[in-house]
């Protein structure tokens, strides 16, 4: 079977994160949230995931983020055809409904819109999004 050494560990991917929440870059926060996303959704078949990648990680200091990159993780290994860690899928959900990368300026007609369109496991942790949006562009 192939090797991971394309994919990126969740704690690497945290790191990344929580650097770049810190100095305030919100788009370079989410773009590393969607390299790493996006290389296990176009991992090659067969391609093995170590438990590097999938070890839990400490705190981007965001919960929202926390949320939405271990729901993300989550996820693609489950369209990769891997079971995620159990811890993966009991993360807890957000208090309230947050839609990523929008939540203050969507209108509610936007909103809704993303709702419709998004997948089931983060309506559960009350995240919004389309699941192009988990794709690097």
């Amino acid at each position: 079977m192939a090797g991971n050494a394309l994919l990126i560990p969740l704690a690497t991917a945290a790191d990344l994160i929580r650097d770049a929440l810190r100095a305030g870059r919100t788009a370079a926060a989410d773009r590393a949230l969607t390299d790493a996303v996006s290389r296990i959704l176009h991992a090659a078949p067969g391609t093995t995931v170590s438990e590097d990648v999938t070890r839990p990680a400490p705190s981007v200091g965001d919960e929202h983020y926390d949320a939405l990159l271990t729901t993300s993780f989550a996820w693609a290994l489950l369209r990769m055809g891997v079971e995620p860690p159990q811890w993966m899928l009991d993360a807890q959900p957000l208090e309230r409904e947050w839609l990523w990368d929008g939540d203050d300026e969507a209108s509610p007609e936007w909103r809704s819109f993303i709702k419709e369109r998004t997948p089931e496991m983060f309506l559960g942790k009350n995240i919004l999004l389309r699941e192009r949006d988990l794709e690097a562009a």
